[in-house]
């Protein structure tokens, strides 16, 4: 029987949910592994079991064991609280109560210290009314965030947001209407300052930069940046003037946290189909592509299912 008989064969009613993820009252806790049990009745057919995973950050790890009685699981320790939604479907159909909302609880580990800001660009300053923008790496051993960006000084800002990039790297950017220096505040998790911030960054009306000089030893740890036209501060060796900040009170203006966005996790195991696999992709988030590993229909209790990183943007 080809996989798309076997799909068509196959009985989703007879796939029974249970086990401690899905307990209402003690459900799983951020860092502890939990899993959801599958009993895979004699008529459910050859499948496959396919579980889809909607969450802030991708558990770690992710997988579809298969033991040998007539069972599977789904196994994870979620990385994160709040709602993880669970997709299940065998035979590409959706088994009873899927898909399931299992809600997890605890704190969850974050480390603002490991955030990397491209301090290169905002040593070389801004131009009034035009977008400085600038690179902000968040490893995933930093935890599920959330980023936030705000400014003060002379002025209010015009625009300050944050745009996810690709797997933990994300860009500001900020626009001024005053010249003068500002003070750029890159906050991780709740609310607390990466290494070096709140940054210094002085911003002038256009042609009235000073000429490119030496630029700032580095506040953090910086990020490879373009080469740019853009003026890197006071030369003083050719004397040039720089514009000196207003002393009007500072006007703090933040963007709203931007969580990591919402990680889709998909793992498949198939029954009687050696070449089906197990993956997971991040779309978007820190969590990375995984490997894939061969399944049969029942194996033995030993059998599993592995999951292994992948280049993604960002280190394990």
């Amino acid at each position: 029987m080809d996989a798309a008989a076997a799909e068509d064969a196959s009985d989703p009613s007879a796939v029974i949910a249970s086990g401690p993820a899905l307990n209402p009252v003690a459900g799983p806790q951020v860092g502890k592994p939990s899993s959801i049990l599958l009993n895979i009745c004699p008529d459910a057919g050859a499948g496959p079991l396919d579980v889809e995973v909607d969450a802030p950050l991708l558990p770690r790890p992710l997988e579809i064991l298969d033991h040998g009685d007539g069972t599977m699981s789904v196994a994870f320790t979620p990385l994160v609280d709040g709602p993880h939604i669970f997709r299940i479907t065998w035979g590409k159909k959706p088994i009873p109560g899927s898909p399931f909302r299992v809600v997890v609880t605890g704190t969850p580990h974050r480390d603002p210290s490991l955030i990397v800001v491209d301090t290169a660009t905002l040593a070389r300053g801004g131009i009034v009314g035009q977008e400085l923008r600038f690179s902000v790496i968040a490893p995933e051993a930093a935890g599920p965030g959330p980023l936030q960006v705000d400014i003060s000084g002379p002025d209010e800002p015009s625009t300050v947001r944050v745009h996810y990039v690709e797997s933990g790297r994300f860009e500001a950017e900020v626009k001024v209407s005053a010249p003068g220096q500002y003070q750029i505040g890159v906050l991780w998790g709740d609310s607390q300052p990466v290494p070096g911030s709140p940054f210094p960054v002085e911003f002038w009306f256009p042609g009235e930069a000073p000429n490119p000089g030496p630029c700032p030893a580095p506040i953090s740890r910086s990020i490879p940046s373009a080469p740019t036209a853009s003026a890197c501060g006071p030369d003083t060796a050719a004397g040039a003037p720089a514009r000196r900040p207003s002393l009007q009170k500072p006007k703090p203006k933040s963007t709203p946290a931007i969580p990591s966005l919402a990680t889709k996790a998909v793992a498949s195991k198939a029954k009687q189909q050696p070449t089906s696999s197990t993956t997971a992709r991040a779309a978007p988030s820190h969590a990375k592509p995984v490997g894939s590993a061969p399944l049969s229909a029942r194996p033995s209790a030993t059998s599993r299912s592995t999951t292994r990183a992948a280049a993604s943007g960002v280190t394990s």
